[in-house]
């Protein structure tokens, strides 16, 4: 426990430090870059790096994390990701080309084609990163080693992206590449390399450094046969029915949490996939700050309890009170995070967007501002869900992982189905037609939720003695959740459209409000929290 504990703040701190510097590095790229430019990078081409990467590496991680006391059992199952990965890169990266980019993409020619290639590539190099980092999983060292990964590969692309973004970047691209092609380059195709050039590079990274960190580690012989097969590593039977129920159920959560990009990339412009991921970026900021290395903390953690159930009574007992302990301080965390987020968030997002991107992203025609305070409402029930679906993939047995499975489509269906009824509905009431990908999201969450926590609730019905964690028992306080309910409001009231920037903080402008219920409502919800 106070392992799991030290290991989700150390992550937790790494996260928030190299999120502030590539966040100042990133206003840079969103105020040199086009929203068309920003749209084909952070959508279409981060959708093919994405479906590889799920394809070959997603339902191996999960196997290999259920595993980790049996990690030389697994070696070739560690290098099963780089397999898969070189033929899902070569499939589709063809089929996008050939079917699935649109024409104002296809207008660039053969720019485009070395922009897929070169994420393919960095999906490549992040794959081969993969045994290493398995093998590290047992290393006392493997904290300090995943953190200099992480660290290292977000800021060298970030660093990158800037600089090759920049006048004299952008003309390097060009100059390097207009030999090959015979053809002088547009500034869109050089913008849309040097993206490429960034994510080849993150790639690069994360694989220089696992290296490096496991040879200090171990020894340099070791990261090298870490990278190559063993005779000796056979797979049994368990191994191998977990691996390919993992797989299938990995494929279908990417569809179903990359759905929203999947329809972005389908039915919108260039222009709006670059509103839309502007929003999704910054509202997902705090997923990839604070909910995932939680969540993967939470992993290990559930993961060495199962260890303990799975052993005598007394064992099993004790591994059932440690997890819900974690249980129980995640979801009070979630809960209260989820709550102040629903209350501030959504009115300060047009404001927040004006100030950190500009006029150009957060006024009309952009929709980022109303998608921006749609992804406020998604992020609790993504929180929640990061915590008890981490229980259940980390507890459950195989029979009940391939029941998920189900449970997975049935989540899908609620995606499209909410997508194509949004989708007729909203624009009668009013609201985005953009914004009903974030709610759709929400529903297909919901559904994942409410099946994970039914599995929590009936795997500790086997232990009457411990308290069961449950969602609702984790919510603040009625005085944090009024004071709460009372800046929502407030908030919501006050809130109208900006001026010229030159007016914001004027004695009469919306920001000098906003800001002041904004604090005065913070403050006393910690207060009421700290004395509650």
């Amino acid at each position: 426990m106070a392992a799991a504990f030290a290991s989700a703040r150390a992550l937790l701190l790494l996260q928030v430090g190299v999120r502030l510097v590539t966040f100042v590095l990133n206003q840079l790229l969103v105020r040199t870059t086009t929203p068309a430019v920003f749209g084909a990078a952070n959508v279409q081409l981060e959708l093919v790096l994405s479906v590889v990467l799920a394809l070959a590496r997603d339902g191996v991680r999960a196997t290999v994390m259920r595993r980790r006391d049996q990690l030389r059992s697994v070696h070739n199952l560690a290098l099963l990701p780089v397999v898969l990965g070189g033929i899902a890169s070569v499939v589709v990266g063809y089929v996008y080309m050939r079917h699935l980019a649109p024409d104002a993409l296809l207008v660039h020619g053969a720019a485009l084609q070395s922009s897929v290639a070169l994420y393919c590539l960095g999906a490549m190099l992040e794959l081969l990163s993969e045994p290493l980092h398995t093998y590290a999983l047992a290393l006392d060292g493997y904290l300090r080693l995943r953190v200099a990964m992480e660290a290292s590969a977000v800021l060298v692309r970030a660093g990158v992206a800037v600089v090759l973004l920049q006048p004299r970047g952008v003309a390097w691209i060009a100059a390097l590449y207009t030999p090959t092609s015979g053809a002088p380059l547009a500034p869109e195709a050089c913008a849309l390399l040097a993206f490429a050039l960034s994510r080849a590079a993150y790639g690069a990274t994360l694989l220089v450094v696992a290296f490096v960190g496991v040879a200090r580690l171990a020894s340099t012989r070791q990261a090298v046969a870490t990278l190559l097969p063993a005779r000796d590593a056979p797979l049994d039977a368990e191994t191998r029915e977990l691996v390919v129920v993992t797989s299938v159920q990995a494929a279908l959560k990417f569809v179903l949490t990359e759905g929203d990009k999947l329809a972005v990339a389908r039915l919108t412009t260039l222009e709006e996939q670059g509103g839309y991921a502007l929003a999704s970026n910054y509202g997902s900021l705090l997923a990839r700050t604070v909910f995932q290395p939680i969540e993967e903390s939470a992993r290990l953690a559930f993961s060495e309890a199962l260890g303990e159930v799975h052993s005598t009574k007394p064992d099993a007992e004790r591994g059932a009170r440690t997890s819900g302990a974690w249980l129980r301080v995640l979801l009070r965390a979630h809960m209260l995070l989820g709550a102040a987020l629903v209350a501030f968030a959504p009115p300060l997002a047009q404001p927040f967007l004006m100030v950190v991107a500009g006029p150009r992203w957060a006024t009309p025609p952009s929709h980022a501002a109303a998608i921006l305070g749609s992804y406020c409402y998604y992020l609790p029930v993504m929180g929640v869900n990061g915590v008890v679906e981490a229980f259940l993939q980390s507890t459950a047995p195989p029979a009940t992982l391939a029941s998920y499975s189900r449970v997975l489509v049935g989540a899908s269906a609620t995606f499209v189905a909410v997508l194509a009824a949004g989708r007729a509905v909203f624009p009668a009431l009013g609201c985005d037609a953009n914004t009903v990908l974030v709610w759709a999201n929400v529903a297909g969450l919901a559904v994942r939720v409410g099946v994970c926590l039914r599995y929590m609730a009936s795997a500790y019905a086997a232990w009457p003695q411990v308290p069961a964690p449950r969602l609702v028992a984790s919510l603040p306080s009625r005085a944090v959740l009024g004071a709460l309910l009372v800046s929502g409001v407030a908030l919501r009231w006050q809130t109208r459209p900006l001026g010229p920037p030159g007016t914001w903080w004027a004695p009469d402008a919306p920001l000098v409000p906003l800001a002041t219920t904004a604090a005065a409502g913070a403050l006393a919800t910690l207060v009421l929290w700290y004395v509650g």
